[in-house]
């Protein structure tokens, strides 16, 4: 069994912590903290630590991210709420630390935030291996954790002791600060880069109650295409689901998505905005020196495009664009061979065989020669 653990808003907790928005007046001789316990300016001769010196009493600002905090947690029931105060509060980290807000910015106290959460995450980390727990992976705010004899209760007795070890070090302890049990996993899946190394914040999971969570990989993104989309949906996902899932080469992920793709051809198509041509810049008077979004906009024209990549006929110089329509009039039954899947199985790269996807351009050119 595998246990995720979770800090509950660490960044803000941290600026609540440390007061972080408070630095102390030291013309004045204002009482200062500049760290304490685990929150020291070295710990374990690893990390830099704390480097600002912070008021004691807690400020304005600290008030007002204690009081949305608060309000974030009577709204749980209500996402857009919860969503709005969320993207507040983690504003005014970002403004902290961003030179374009004058009267707030404070480079040393962002730099404290960030400090503080790395070492909340390595103190659980320490605390939790000294009790015997493996924990497999973390990143920002959580741990995953092998739970020996899968005894959840001892695992939450040792959290509440590492929360109670870090409340005990700040400047002002923060009764909203937590670290707790997120989930239980079944099976955890990472992903490596291209020269083999694994990928931060790139996994999925299968939880307790089969419910598959994905963070970081390509087809969270925006601009993946929809048939790389609906392959994951309905055939990696089910494969992760029931444990059969292992990574493809890539001549098994082209053979697959050019059948999945059979009688879907509208999935192979991606949306385009494009402008008027003369909203886009030239540079040096050489049109192939352009983007796509002009390629299409010149050959189209400005407003909402879906488009097939291919080899052969449309919009752009490398890989071209065109519509579906146009593909097969000119190619008829015979249009789904020109299509581009190379394109389509990088959206999927990371369920290829890492050291084996700079074969994904020679598989598909050899099928389209």
């Amino acid at each position: 069994m595998i246990a995720c653990l979770d800090f509950r808003s660490l960044y803000p907790i941290m600026m609540l912590g440390g007061n972080l928005y408070s630095p102390a007046n030291l013309k004045k001789g204002e009482e200062y903290w500049q760290g304490s316990g685990i929150y020291t300016s070295i710990y374990q001769n690893t990390h830099e630590g704390i480097k600002g010196k912070y008021s004691r009493k807690r400020g304005k600002i600290e008030q007002i991210i204690y009081e949305l905090l608060q309000k974030r947690l009577q709204c749980k029931n209500n996402p857009s709420q919860y969503l709005a105060i969320k993207i507040l509060i983690n504003t005014l980290y970002g403004i902290l630390g961003s030179p374009k807000f004058k009267s707030i910015h404070n480079i040393v106290s962002a730099s404290d935030v960030t400090a503080m959460a790395r070492r909340s995450i390595l103190h659980a980390r320490t605390i939790l291996e000294e009790y015997g727990y493996e924990v497999i992976y973390s990143d920002t705010d959580s741990a995953y954790v092998k739970v020996p004899n899968n005894n959840i209760k001892r695992l939450i007795d040792i959290t509440k002791f590492i929360v109670e070890e870090q409340k005990a070090s700040m400047n002002i302890s923060c009764d909203l600060h937590n670290f707790k049990l997120e989930c239980i996993i079944k099976r955890m899946y990472f992903f490596r880069d291209n020269n083999g190394n694994f990928i931060k914040k790139h996994y999925i999971y299968v939880d307790e109650n089969d419910a598959v969570i994905i963070k970081g990989i390509n087809i969270k993104r925006g601009n993946c295409s929809l048939v790389a989309k609906k392959f994951f949906e309905e055939i990696i996902k089910n494969k992760i689901i029931t444990n059969t899932y292992s990574p493809y080469t890539p001549e098994q992920l082209l053979k697959e998505l050019k059948e999945f793709s059979k009688g879907r051809e509208e999935l192979l198509q991606r949306r385009f905005r494009v402008n008027s041509t003369d909203s886009y810049k030239i540079l040096d008077g050489k049109e192939e020196a352009t983007g796509i979004h002009y390629q299409i906009s010149k050959k189209y024209g400005a407003g909402e495009h879906w488009l097939i990549i291919n080899k052969r006929i449309g919009a752009g110089k490398g890989n071209k664009y065109a519509t579906l329509n146009e593909l097969k009039e000119k190619y008829g039954d015979y249009w789904i061979n020109q299509i581009c899947f190379e394109a389509y199985m990088k959206d999927l790269s990371e369920f290829i065989i890492w050291n084996e996807r700079n074969q994904i351009l020679k598989t598909d050119r050899k099928r389209i020669k």
